[in-house]
C-alpha cells in the first residue's frame, strides 16, 4: 500500500485513499478523531463521514474510514524528511487485554459523562491499527499475542515465547536486562497469567502457573505486581518452595496490601514483589468495597515507575489492564467500564511520567479484542456478539521519544518488539531454526535450510558454522541450505582424527574426541552488531553410518 502523505495544504493522496478504501464498518467517532489529528473538521450526515481540510477548498466524502485508510490518514507524520528517531532510555508498554476500539469509545464516553478526559487520547504522537493472529489460529489468545509483542515471533495459542518448532526466543525484557536496565511487570491478573508471563517465561502451557512463577523468580525482573499469591507460597505449591521467601532473600521488598506497597522506600529497596490477592487476579473495580486493602492499577504503576526510575540506565515496564478481557468474556459492560477507566487512570500516571521524563516512550495497545463489542456514541447503546476473543484489529498509540516510528499504515503485533528493540537499542539476538527442504527425487541428498533471524526478522549475511566449520553466509531471506550427509561425515572424521591423536598422547580438546550424535548438528551463527548464537539442530532420517534418507527436519 502506498502511504498517503499530507502537508497541511494538499489532500489529493488522502482523498484517493479515502475514496478507494472507504467501507461501511468504521465508526464515525473514530474518523472524527483521526481527522482531528490532522486539523480537519469532520461532519457526520446522511452521506456518512465527510472531511473538510481547512484552507484547501476541497471536500473528501466517504461513508467511513476502513482500516487501511484510517491508519493512512494518521501515518503522514514524519514520512518525508523525518529526523532520526530519538532513542528512548525508558520504555513503557501498556496493554489493555481484550480492549478493542469500541471498548475505547465506551471508556471515553464514561470519562466524558464524569466530566473527565480520556488519557489515552493524549497518547497521540502516533496512531495505527494492528493485526493479532497467532501462528496456528486467526484468533489469538493472550499468551501468543503477548509473546508476539515480547519477542517479534508468532507462536501457537497457549504457548509463550517458544516457537512452534520448539525454539526458545529471547524477549524484550530479557534484552533490556542485558543492557543493565531495570525491568517490571504489573497486572491486575495473576502475575503468572499469560500477558506478564510471556515477557519472562518460555513454556507450552500458559496455565502452568507454578512453573511460570519459578521462571519469574529466575528472570530477575525487578518489579512484579499483581495477584495469584498462592503460586508463590510454600503451603500452596506442589514442590513446597517458599518463593516469597526466595524473592526476599534476593533483596526484594514484599507487599501484600496497598498500605504495605505505599510504605516501600524505593530509594533503599527498588526491587518489589507485590502479590495482592490470595489466589486470583485483583478484585474487579466495580466489586471493590470502600477502603479495599488492594492497590489499584494506577497505584501499582506509580510505584513501579518510582522504583524502576532509580536505575540510571533506564527501564522497561509492561503494565496490563488484564480484567478488561475478563469482564468482556462475561459481556459485563459495567464491569468492563470499571476496568477500562482504571486502566486509563494508569495511562494518566504514565503520561505524567513521560512529560517529566522526555527520554521515555509510552506505547498503549491491546493484545486482541474480546466480546465483539459494538458501542453507539450517540445514544450510549451497546451490544456484544461473542463471549470470546475476535480477530478484530486493535489500536496502537504512542507518545514520547521515538513515537513517530509507530506512524505506520498498518502493523502486526510482532512489530511491537521489533520497533521497541530498534528504538531502545536493545541487543539483537540471533536465533537459528531449521526448515525442511523437500526433494523427492531418487537419490537426492537430504538438505536442511538453516534460517537465521533476530526479533522475528531475517538476518542476511550471517556467518554460519556447523560443528565448528564455516559453511556459508545467509541470503537475503536469512537462509542457508546445506547437504546433511557431508557435514556429518566431516564432523565424524574429525572426531576420529582427534581420537587417534589423543591415543598417541597428543593434547586435544575433549569435546573434539566425542563423535557427534548421528542426527544432531551443532550450529553457530555470528554477525557484527548482533549477539551470536550457538545451539543444536536435529535432523531425522539418519542411519548409524551417517547415510540419510529423505525425511523431514525440525529444530531442536
Amino acid at each position: 500500500m502506498t502511504l498517503a502523505r499530507y502537508d497541511g495544504n494538499h489532500v489529493d493522496s488522502l482523498e484517493s485513499v479515502l475514496l478507494a478504501q472507504a467501507g461501511p464498518d468504521t465508526e464515525e467517532g473514530e474518523a472524527r478523531r483521526l481527522m482531528g489529528m490532522l486539523g480537519a473538521k469532520v461532519r457526520g450526515g446522511r452521506g456518512g463521514v465527510r472531511s473538510e481540510q481547512r484552507g484547501s477548498g476541497r471536500t473528501v466524502g466517504a461513508t467511513a474510514l476502513t482500516l487501511a485508510a484510517a491508519v493512512a490518514v494518521t501515518a503522514w507524520a514524519g514520512v518525508a524528511g523525518a529526523a532520526e528517531p530519538v532513542q528512548p532510555r525508558n520504555v513503557i508498554l501498556m496493554i489493555g487485554d481484550g480492549m478493542g476500539r469500541e471498548h475505547v469509545q465506551a471508556i471515553r464516553a464514561a470519562r466524558q459523562a464524569a466530566g473527565q478526559t480520556l488519557a489515552m487520547d493524549e497518547v497521540n504522537d502516533a496512531f495505527t491499527l494492528m493485526t493479532t493472529y497467532s501462528a496456528d489460529a486467526a484468533i489469538t489468545d493472550s499468551s501468543s499475542a503477548a509473546a508476539a509483542m515480547a519477542t517479534g515471533y508468532k507462536t501457537n495459542n497457549n504457548w509463550m515465547s517458544i516457537l512452534p518448532d520448539g525454539t526458545v526466543v529471547p524477549t524484550l525484557l530479557e534484552q533490556a536486562e542485558r543492557m543493565g536496565k531495570a525491568t517490571g511487570l504489573v497486572t491486575t491478573t495473576q502475575v503468572a497469567h499469560a500477558t506478564p508471563a510471556a515477557f519472562v517465561s518460555h513454556i507450552k502451557d500458559r496455565n502452568d502457573f507454578n512453573t511460570i512463577a519459578l521462571e519469574e523468580l529466575a528472570s530477575g525482573v525487578d518489579v512484579l505486581m499483581g495477584g495469584g499469591r498462592n503460586n508463590f507460597e510454600a503451603n500452596q505449591r506442589p514442590d513446597g518452595r517458599d518463593l516469597i521467601g526466595e524473592f526476599k532473600a534476593l533483596g526484594y521488598a514484599y507487599a501484600s496490601t496497598a498500605a504495605e506497597l505505599g510504605s516501600v522506600d524505593v530509594t533503599k529497596t527498588p526491587r518489589i514483589l507485590g502479590l495482592f490477592h490470595k489466589d486470583n487476579g485483583l478484585t474487579p473495580m466495580k466489586k471493590r468495597p470502600a477502603g479495599s486493602a488492594e492497590p489499584t492499577l494506577s497505584q501499582m504503576t506509580a510505584k513501579a515507575l518510582a522504583a524502576l526510575s532509580t536505575n540510571p540506565n533506564g527501564f522497561f515496564l509492561m503494565v496490563e489492564g488484564g480484567q478488561i478481557d475478563w469482564e468482556s468474556h462475561n459481556n459485563n459492560f459495567d464491569g468492563m467500564i470499571g476496568e477500562g477507566v482504571e486502566f486509563d487512570n494508569a495511562v494518566r500516571v504514565a503520561l505524567d511520567f513521560v512529560k517529566a521524563h522526555p527520554d521515555t516512550l509510552l506505547v498503549v495497545t491491546a493484545d486482541h479484542e474480546t466480546g465483539g463489542l459494538t458501542y453507539n456514541e450517540q445514544d450510549g447503546s451497546y451490544s456484544w456478539s461473542s463471549k470470546d476473543h475476535t480477530a478484530a484489529n486493535v489500536a496502537v498509540r504512542a507518545k514520547g521519544a521515538g513515537a513517530q516510528e509507530f506512524n505506520l499504515a498498518v502493523m502486526d503485533n510482532t512489530q511491537i518488539a521489533q520497533i521497541l528493540a530498534d528504538l531502545a537499542g536493545y541487543p539483537k539476538p540471533l536465533v537459528v531454526q531449521s526448515l525442511p527442504v523437500q526433494d523427492d527425487r531418487p537419490g537426492a541428498p537430504v538438505q536442511v535450510a538453516l534460517k537465521v533471524t533476530s526479533f522475528g526478522r531475517p538476518v542476511a549475511g550471517a556467518e554460519v558454522k556447523v560443528d565448528g566449520k564455516v559453511v556459508g553466509l545467509t541470503n537475503s531471506n536469512g537462509q542457508l541450505k546445506l547437504d546433511v550427509a557431508p557435514v556429518l561425515a566431516a564432523a565424524q572424521a574429525a572426531a576420529k582424527a582427534a581420537q587417534a591423536a589423543a591415543e598417541q598422547g597428543q593434547a586435544v580438546d575433549e569435546a573434539q574426541v566425542l563423535p557427534p550424535a548421528e542426527d544432531v548438528l551443532v550450529v553457530e551463527a555470528v554477525k557484527d552488531g548482533y549477539e551470536g548464537y550457538i545451539g543444536s539442530v536435529t535432523v531425522s532420517g539418519l542411519d548409524v553410518n551417517g547415510a540419510v534418507s529423505p525425511a523431514g527436519q525440525k529444530a531442536a
